[in-house]
């Protein structure tokens, strides 16, 4: 009888070991999972994430009419042409104009160049009394379907009174009408981390699942990023997702912020 107790209970603690190595192993395999910490939710990814904003809008093609010549005794040459970003979403039947006050002074459609460079140049017409007055930029991207508003260029200066023709590069960040507003945010990280930051490290600024801004690490700091993160509407509430690249994992911050269309700084918890 001793005999077949002792066995019994040999049989039972097999039973138990086994649960436990079971038990000890779905624990490791969802350790990262889903996981949440005190400050965030930790998933494991695979690859690394492709953030990045998302242009796509709802503008209407614009009627922009390109002024006759006669109408105006001087002119202005500017030459526009798009960053990477722009281009990728460009179009034949993307359009740009030139503007002082209310009225278009010069309407141009995209010119695609051996290079690849996309490009409008903008002759410009105006009367002598309207040099030194200020210019917009007005820009449609057929492919988002985006429109942007660019002040702060140089003021209407005939050609005459120039060294050459004046050129700038737009990105659609430019005067967004999508997002109008933005926020330079830097990020500071805790001196702790749970992993070693790396160059291909990255940290985006969310509005519900909406990427809003891509940071840049800050050569001068271990830890801190700058981003221009986008708005849409005043007060818009943000989070934080950081990718690691040494442990393959998101971790997906739970404090939140506001967008105040001014310089703030926010200190990550993990």
């Amino acid at each position: 009888m001793r005999k077949l107790k002792n066995i019994q209970m040999m049989m039972l603690m097999t039973v138990l070991t086994l649960l436990w190595g079971c038990s000890s192993d779905d624990d490791n395999n969802n350790n990262n999972n889903g996981q949440t910490g005190n400050h965030s939710t930790v998933t494991t990814v695979s690859t690394k994430p492709d953030w990045k904003i998302n242009w796509m809008s709802n503008a209407t093609e614009p009627d922009w009419q390109d002024p006759p010549s006669s109408k105006f005794e001087c002119s202005m040459d500017v030459l526009v042409e798009l960053d990477d970003e722009a281009t990728s979403y460009s179009t034949d039947g993307d359009v740009m104009a030139v503007f002082i006050g209310d009225e278009c002074r010069a309407v141009s459609y995209r010119n695609k160049m051996s290079s690849g460079t996309v490009a409008f140049l903008l002759h410009v017409k105006g009367s002598s009394d309207e040099i030194d007055d200020p210019m917009t930029i007005h820009y449609y991207n057929d492919g988002a379907h985006h429109l942007s508003i660019t002040e702060g260029v140089p003021p209407f200066t005939p050609n005459n009174l120039m060294d050459e023709t004046y050129q700038l590069v737009l990105s659609l960040a430019q005067g967004s009408q999508k997002y109008p507003l933005f926020t330079q945010l830097d990020i500071q990280l805790p001196d702790e981390l749970p992993f070693t930051v790396q160059d291909n490290d990255i940290l985006a600024v969310f509005v519900d699942d909406e990427c809003r801004g891509i940071g840049e690490r800050n050569p001068n700091l271990y830890s801190g990023w700058r981003l221009d993160v986008k708005s849409a509407r005043e007060h818009e509430t943000a989070h934080v997702c950081y990718y690691s690249a040494e442990k393959n994992c998101i971790y997906k911050f739970n404090q939140t912020f506001t967008l105040n269309d001014f310089i703030q700084s926010e200190t990550l918890k993990f």
